[in-house]
């Protein structure tokens, strides 16, 4: 919370450091502690409440709370925190008046005492409200982690958290962050996802609070003049204006996959992989071959080849294209579901352990439980993190 609230507040121009920011926050707020304790003279048995304007300071500067036009917000806080302390000055009060009245305790002011315990307590309590005035909001803070994560090069500690959340954001970050390891057609529904193909990239739904939009559209290669409302179209012009990076392709694949266009994906992988047999190859070749000596009989032989090139195996993106064999988990998946979903189909795949593992995902789902509930809960519990369990669910 403290990052974010320096980001909003710097206009995104400082980055703040987690040791610094600590060892500051802690000198300040000790001194803050030394002070108080100077000015009041408490009682033994409550000399912990020295510590409570440090400690609610210390709420007031967890507790930013996002805005929905991206600033940050203490007020709420800070009412709060002004209430605390006008109790805790009069309680101050009300203590250092009986402090010379103190009688002594049995133990003394030892760390078992009575007395040590009468200060444990308070300081647990003085904790306990420091919690509740922060931002605890477990979706932010997931988020702000998995970017402070990616911003350092850590994608796998940022894939690490908060596996079980599935916002569109967060969507977004995992997919930034499988791309950039070159894994997101084999992980990505590892994960929980949501919001169709316009979770990929930055938007109105789906943005970030630390890093900047431009990480991404650097990764695929062009900027938008405005939102991107249709994922797939602004990744078709990055293609046909021979901007798209690598990274493209499996980004293409994925928005389909997302949007459970299998159609689309079909359509879209003869692209990226060559599914051609060798006597495919072989017959394309020869009738190239068969053209340009027809036309160099025309206008010569150099002419003829430079007329008729030789097809380029390469993807949309100017990428080599790839072998079949090298299909990511998602990607196999995806073809052995549309093989079995659709009779006129743009290509025909077969893999013998996909297939075997979705033939024994069809037994799953048409097995019958007590309740819909258990029924969905044993379908999760053998088949999430498969594209399939995705699709049907």
């Amino acid at each position: 919370m403290l990052a974010l609230a320096q980001h909003v507040w710097s206009g995104g121009e400082t980055h703040y450091n987690s040791l610094i920011g600590a060892v500051l926050i802690t000198v300040v707020l000790y001194l803050i502690h030394v002070g108080v304790n100077a000015v009041v003279k408490l009682p033994h048995r409550a000399f912990s409440l020295s510590f409570a304007p440090s400690l609610i300071l210390l709420g007031v500067l967890s507790s930013a709370t996002l805005q929905p036009d991206n600033s940050v917000s203490f007020v709420f806080s800070a009412v709060v925190a002004c209430i605390l302390l006008t109790f805790v000055a009069v309680a101050m009060k009300l203590l250092s008046d009986y402090a010379p009245c103190e009688s002594k305790l049995h133990g003394g002011t030892s760390v078992v005492s009575l007395v040590a315990w009468y200060n444990y307590g308070l300081l647990a309590t003085l904790f306990f409200v420091t919690f509740c005035m922060g931002n605890n909001d477990r979706y932010l803070h997931s988020t702000l982690r998995m970017e402070h994560s990616i911003m350092d090069g850590h994608y796998d500690s940022a894939l690490d958290v908060a596996s079980t959340d599935g916002n569109a954001s967060m969507t977004m970050l995992r997919a930034y962050a499988l791309s950039r390891q070159n894994e997101l057609g084999e992980r990505l529904f590892e994960y929980p996802v949501s919001g169709g193909s316009h979770a990929l990239l930055p938007s109105r739904s789906t943005h970030t609070m630390l890093m900047p939009d431009s990480l991404f559209w650097r990764n695929i290669g062009g900027y938008p003049r405005a939102e991107v409302k249709d994922v797939r179209h602004f990744l078709r012009v990055l293609q046909k204006k021979n901007m798209a990076r690598p990274s493209v392709d499996d980004y293409m694949l994925t928005a389909c996959l997302l949007d459970k266009d299998l159609k689309g994906f079909a359509r879209e992988i003869v692209k990226v992989y060559d599914f051609r047999t060798q006597q495919e190859k072989d017959e394309e070749l020869t009738n190239i071959i068969k053209k340009r000596k027809k036309l160099a009989r025309l206008i010569g032989e150099q002419e003829a080849n430079d007329s008729i090139p030789m097809p380029k195996a390469v993807s949309p993106s100017g990428v080599k294209m790839k072998s079949p064999d090298e299909l990511p988990k998602h990607y196999r998946e995806a073809l052995v579901l549309y093989t079995h979903l659709f009779s006129q189909r743009e290509l025909v795949y077969a893999n013998s352990a996909t297939e075997t593992d979705y033939k024994e995902f069809q037994k799953l789902m048409r097995s019958k439980r007590k309740t819909q509930a258990e029924h969905d809960n044993a379908l999760k519990t053998a088949y999430f993190g498969t594209y399939w369990w995705y699709y049907f669910k």
